[in-house]
């Protein structure tokens, strides 16, 4: 075996050798993480296990190997820049893989630069949605595809402008090219969307992935549980394939809020869904967290968030509205209410909680560190929050009377 150069792994990111992720952009883009824009190509114009080893796919991850940083992976850059104690998804995978960098760098090198076949994945099967989240866009909701096309305006408000590409982001050729090809070694596979369970290019995917394959699988599916599927219980039966159902349940809210962040959904039938699975025969086999999304949305509401969820018995995840789109991202609004949150959490924590919930309010607390407020990015927020208010017909102030004062 020959000897490598070593590599920086200050500046290194694993997720290239190791991951595919298709998202909507750019023709149904294949790239190598859910934050990265570097794309290995278009999988409408190849099938995925051709772009896994394109001369794209190795020109970045030769990129990553003599310590560049490539231009579509900034959110990262971005992220350590602002902040440089605060876990960016780079570091946090990193960090995962660390004792196995030199092995995966040196299969690769020795391998005639092909790497090996991915151990993760992310499938968006469309942007087919059920809902119009206000911190999501028209790249993965169909829903507010049909919105930005109905009020053109709001693409000055939008992070992303209104595109009349095809809801479909995998076609049936490109899930066949996956199930032939990209899943001997993999260990996890996430599936989001869109909404994955109105999905029916999902239920193909699932019909047609051989049990011996899916037995090593560990599914991890981002869902608003809003439906369950046209024929719940043939399709359930069919996740019971995998080594085990994670259910990411994206809820961001509890129920005096829900409704203005998730516009259209409806907690109860959460609730319904949750307790159908949970009673299914072989719920051995499905775990279910909810996720938080944090956001300006619903910071001055996380312990009440909390409580719900632990009401509901989920545990939970937070993820974070982080720089895109810059005013909903928590850390722009006002000082003030952020110290309070920071008073609140922070006796949370002390008071009550599992040693999950502990963990996740130190990352929020982390996140929490630095403020990004300015008079134009608040200013930003109202304009948005007055023209959704408008479309969806609620009242922003007397939904947070606590952030009213700051909101006029």
């Amino acid at each position: 075996m020959s000897k490598n150069p070593p590599v920086n792994k200050d500046s290194f990111c694993v997720f290239p050798f190791i991951h595919f992720n298709i998202k909507p952009q750019k023709d149904s883009m294949l790239t190598y993480c859910w934050k990265s824009f570097e794309s290995f190509g278009s999988t409408q114009n190849a099938k995925v296990s051709e772009l896994w080893n394109s001369p794209k796919a190795k020109e970045l991850r030769s990129e990553f190997l003599s310590g560049g940083q490539p231009q579509g992976c900034h959110r990262c850059w971005d992220n350590e820049k602002e902040d440089p104690k605060f876990p960016s998804l780079r570091k946090t995978y990193l960090k995962k893989y660390y004792d196995r960098v030199d092995s995966i760098i040196e299969n690769y090198l020795n391998r005639g630069e092909q790497a090996d076949l991915p151990l993760t994945g992310e499938i968006r099967f469309s942007s087919l949605c059920n809902l119009r989240c206000l911190h999501c866009d028209s790249n993965f909701s169909s829903k507010w595809k049909s919105l930005q096309n109905k009020h053109p305006e709001l693409s000055d408000l939008m992070s992303t402008k209104s595109k009349n590409t095809p809801t479909e982001i995998v076609s049936k050729e490109n899930i066949d090219d996956i199930i032939s090809h990209l899943l001997d070694n993999l260990v996890e596979l996430r599936v989001s969307g869109g909404e994955p369970l109105i999905e029916d290019n999902f239920i193909y995917f699932l019909q047609n992935v051989p049990r011996e394959k899916a037995k090593n699988i560990e599914l991890i599916i981002t869902t608003n549980l809003n439906k369950l599927w046209n024929d719940p219980d043939h399709t359930i039966e069919l996740l019971t394939k995998f080594k085990v159902v994670k259910f990411r349940i994206s809820i961001d809210a509890n129920p005096e809020i829900y409704f203005y962040i998730r516009s259209g959904g409806s907690i109860e039938k959460i609730e319904e869904n949750l307790r159908l699975l949970r009673a299914h025969p072989q719920s051995h086999k499905f775990e279910f967290d909810a996720l938080l999304t944090l956001s300006s949305l619903n910071l001055s509401r996380c312990t009440a968030i909390f409580d719900y969820f632990d009401s509901l018995d989920l545990g939970f995840f937070v993820l974070f509205v982080n720089l895109y789109p810059n005013y909903l991202d928590a850390r722009t609004l006002p000082i003030k209410i952020v110290e309070e949150a920071r008073i609140r959490l922070s006796a949370y924590k002390e008071s009550k909680g599992s040693h999950k919930t502990k963990e996740q309010i130190a990352r929020i607390e982390d996140f929490l560190r630095t403020s990004l407020y300015s008079t134009e990015t608040w200013q930003q927020f109202k304009k948005f929050i007055i023209k959704m208010d408008e479309i969806n017909k609620t009242d922003f102030q007397k939904t947070y009377p606590e952030l009213s004062n700051y909101f006029d």
